[in-house]
């Protein structure tokens, strides 16, 4: 979940998000909500929304695992009010990692500084811009655009050099034509002076940035697995950065500085709970606990099997087959489909069957879900922890997407929509093309 504000119409939403299993064990994320706040963002309030965002939509909370946001004290702190695991958004994290360490950076700064000019300068000249575009497509048929670096965009900055120092050379023969000195910008002659010696510091402070863009670009999946592989995520930032060898000064200040900000930002991810028993059903990344927390996660684990009781004779539903029962099955979070045989066992056995028979380190290219579901019945009980544990986000990029479509719809040409069908539209923007496909099936279209 996360919070917005509309600043066409100064309103305040809450972004309530959820990703579950489909009735066709397909991973999907989905928007319950996104709802006025007329009060304070106090985690009072929060908790007192999203607890009714859940009622809304037929969802007790013993159903929902863990909550995950970004670092807002208040919506951990609802997450807190609301008995439930807080799981703080890996995207997040990395995102302050980088800013902080960059802070930290003088000389880096004033060289991204002048790279910003640079860029702001071609974006405001029009002439320029055209100039530049010409020259790339002399030298290779095509051209690309610069960059700008944006605060609240994550590995903007990293994008911002690496797209620079990709069009430099084009970029310095530009700035050189005698059309663009004539140019005035704000009063000033000319955009800020990019020396060659500047342009090779940046390059090698790209491979120190780079792992951050990777690892954030793949936690921001909403059709993947992501709570288990937020631990193999630090153990890959850690240990490139520590392999990495700059040589020029500013490089290895940076290198200093992320580690320094890892250390200190990582630690509450590697003692998360929830987390480290995604990684301990998720055979591929096991190996990354300690005895100690191996022995944690069985604990937990154990406790969360305990309170699953097994039916002796699974029941059958009855499906009608009125539309609205078939539209408000797609998204079934309730119970779980389970297999027709199912070996009853005590939990402490199922577990240990687990480890002894997965004890081999499953491939990268495995898909943690589908072995779940498969082994639905050889784990009854293991199974549905563990894919209500595979399906927590382990980042709150599905809220920040709903932050963005909250914007598209109440867009300022359209300021007047009233909060109910900005949120009536937000979740439905939110729904799977699966989801409309169903529909149209079962109202007989084509």
């Amino acid at each position: 979940m996360d919070l917005a504000t509309l600043t066409n119409s100064t309103r305040n939403f809450l972004i309530v998000t959820m990703k579950c299993l489909d009735k066709f064990d397909a991973l999907t994320s989905v928007t319950l909500g996104a709802i006025h706040t007329e009060n304070r963002g106090t985690a009072e309030n929060i908790k007192e929304i999203v607890t009714g965002c859940f009622q809304a939509n037929n969802i007790s909370e013993s159903q929902i695992v863990a909550i995950t946001t970004d670092g807002g004290s208040n919506l951990i702190k609802a997450a807190d009010l609301m008995d439930k695991d807080h799981i703080p958004c890996f995207c997040h994290v990395c995102d302050n990692i980088v800013s902080s360490a960059y802070s930290q950076c003088r000389v880096l700064n004033v060289l991204v500084d002048d790279v910003k000019g640079v860029v702001t300068y071609f974006k405001r000249s029009s002439l320029a811009m055209n100039i530049l575009r010409k020259k790339q497509r002399e030298a290779t048929g095509k051209s690309l655009e610069l960059i700008q670096a944006v605060k609240t965009r994550w590995n903007s900055t990293y994008a911002c050099i690496k797209r620079f120092s990709q069009l430099y050379p084009y970029v310095s023969s530009a700035l050189k034509d005698p059309q663009i000195k004539k140019v005035k910008r704000d009063g000033s002659t000319e955009a800020p002076k990019i020396t060659d010696d500047t342009v090779e510091i940046l390059k090698q402070c790209l491979p120190l940035l780079q792992p951050f863009d990777v690892i954030t670009r793949k936690l921001s999946s909403s059709e993947k697995v992501t709570s288990s592989t937020a631990l193999f995520s630090v153990e890959y930032l850690e240990t490139t950065l520590k392999n990495s060898n700059p040589t020029n000064s500013v490089a290895k200040e940076l290198k200093e500085r992320l580690i320094e900000q890892m250390q200190q930002r990582f630690e509450a991810v590697k003692n998360n709970q929830v987390l480290q028993a995604a990684s301990f059903i998720d055979s591929r990344f096991r190996n990354l606990l300690s005895e100690k927390a191996k022995e944690s996660t069985r604990s937990y684990l154990l406790r969360q099997m305990k309170e699953i009781s097994l039916p002796e004779e699974a029941d059958e539903e009855n499906h009608t087959t009125a539309e609205r029962d078939e539209v408000d099955d797609f998204f079934d979070i309730g119970e779980d489909q389970e297999a027709s045989v199912q070996i009853n066992v005590s939990p402490e056995l199922e577990l240990e069957k687990y480890e002894c028979e997965n004890a081999t380190k499953w491939d990268f290219n495995d898909d943690p879900l589908k072995f779940w579901i498969k082994n639905r019945a050889l784990y009854p009980r293991l199974a549905r922890v563990s894919l209500g544990l595979l399906t927590v986000p382990g980042s709150a990029v599905d809220s920040e997407r709903g932050v963005s479509q909250l914007n598209l719809v109440a867009r300022k040409h359209r300021s007047k929509l009233s909060s109910l069908n900005i949120n009536r539209l937000v979740c439905l923007r939110s729904l799977p093309i699966c989801f409309w496909e169903r529909l149209l099936n079962l109202r007989g279209h084509d």
